[in-house]
């Protein structure tokens, strides 16, 4: 379905930033996503058909059918259970926001394939041996690093997984000084992909490029995000976040996006966690990643939607972080569902199981037929037309003067492929 919906041509939102940047190996908007940008100028060059977007386009696709895949092997690495992994991926994987965004050349597909790889690797931790569980962590270690090479917004999770698993090493006296500092020494391998910025800088020589990486402080401003802000979504100083109103906006995309259903069986994994010693501690680490992320983003995300629906859409994005955990618990509670109701009736568990795997196919079905038209976006050339139609209208040599990435990033990627245009 992410094939046969992937765009054509550019489409919108920062997609042109990225394409161009993957394009000519050049740097994006800050913090520069240097992992997406060397993987889709790798990608580039290797696949041998399509124009630089569907090229970009096509690997995000890819990528976000990987990310569902990774919902669907945690929730069945934690539950045992079919119907709860086709449940979790499907309504997950189906819903609009994943859908939309891993169609074009964005980098939230990557982020919810390496959340969901860190959430897979909490219940690599807690099913290993103690004597294994320091290399387990080793390796989750420097997935973290490659994670922050892409969206900041995983080092939530990863400060709540991490300290849960360096706490559970200290209480079973499971980790050395040396495993210690190896640990952060894997971490810190992971974050080499920022050697793209200065590479591209001093080597690339990339049209229309993010700053200046030639210096430490150039590459330290870019990965700060001091531009847009550090920790906020805007960078202007008067405007607050409205916690109440972003955490009521969240709630409300969940059920939305989601489904009552899957809010109602996420609950129901959490209430009922405690009878169940096998999933109790996955789940409540899982919570308190979904509780950690809100509570933060929530209060940072300094931008009014009140009136906006482009800053609505800016803000909802970072939503599907969340939903990755929520679709697990989900999953898992379906499992509870089944567990809980076999235990009183065993002569039901057959007949049980099977309606249970048609609700979880009859779900993602649902999503499916609700999405599938807003999310296909195989014939859209409207970005496409509308570049070339405003570049048409600058003469040779001209220069162009938009305000706001958003705006500029469409018409500068198709002067890429129009080489003989100068701006």
């Amino acid at each position: 379905f992410y094939l046969k919906c992937t765009s054509a041509s550019i489409p919108s939102g920062d997609a042109g930033d990225f394409i161009m940047a993957a394009h000519h190996f050049g740097v994006a908007h800050p913090p520069g996503y240097p992992l997406y940008v060397t993987v889709g100028y790798l990608w580039m060059k290797i696949l041998p058909f399509g124009s630089p977007a569907f090229k970009l386009n096509l690997l995000t696709s890819f990528i976000g059918g990987l990310a569902a895949c990774v919902v669907y092997i945690t929730t069945y690495k934690i539950t045992d259970f079919t119907p709860s992994a086709v449940f979790a991926s499907g309504v997950f994987g189906f819903s609009h926001l994943i859908w939309f965004h891993s169609i074009g050349a964005e980098i939230f597909s990557l982020n919810n394939l390496f959340c969901g790889i860190l959430l897979y690797w909490v219940v690599r931790f807690q099913r290993a041996a103690v004597t294994n569980r320091a290399r387990v962590a080793m390796e989750a270690s420097f997935l973290s690093g490659l994670s922050m090479c892409n969206q900041h917004t995983s080092v939530l999770f990863i400060g709540v997984t991490g300290g849960w698993m360096f706490l559970s090493l200290l209480r079973d006296k499971a980790i050395t000084f040396d495993q210690f500092v190896r640990t952060g020494a894997v971490f810190a391998l992971g974050l080499l992909p920022y050697l793209q910025l200065p590479i591209s800088a001093y080597f690339a020589g990339a049209p229309n490029t993010w700053g200046d990486h030639r210096s430490l402080s150039g590459i330290w401003k870019h990965f700060v995000r001091e531009e847009y802000g550090t920790f906020r979504l805007s960078s202007e100083e008067d405007q607050l976040s409205d916690f109440n109103r972003n955490l009521r906006m969240y709630a409300h995309d969940l059920v939305s996006e989601l489904g009552v259903s899957t809010a109602v069986l996420c609950a129901v994994c959490v209430v009922s966690a405690r009878k169940f010693p096998r999933i109790s501690t996955i789940v409540y680490v899982y919570v308190a990643n979904i509780m950690v992320y809100l509570l933060f983003f929530c209060k940072q995300a300094n931008i009014d939607h009140s009136g906006e629906q482009f800053n609505k859409g800016v803000l909802e994005r970072f939503w599907m972080q969340a939903n990755i955990p929520v679709s697990v618990l989900a999953g898992c509670g379906m499992w509870c569902v089944y567990s809980l109701i076999t235990e009183r009736w065993a002569g039901c568990s057959k007949k049980l199981y099977f309606l249970l795997t048609l609700a979880a196919f009859w779900f993602g079905a649902l999503q499916i037929k609700s999405n599938y038209k807003l999310c296909d976006m195989s014939n859209n050339y409207l970005m496409r037309d509308f570049g070339k139609k405003l570049l048409d209208e600058v003469p040779r040599d001209g220069v162009l003067l938009l305000r706001g990435t958003f705006l500029i990033s469409q018409p500068v990627t198709c002067a890429t492929v129009r080489t003989t245009e100068s701006m």
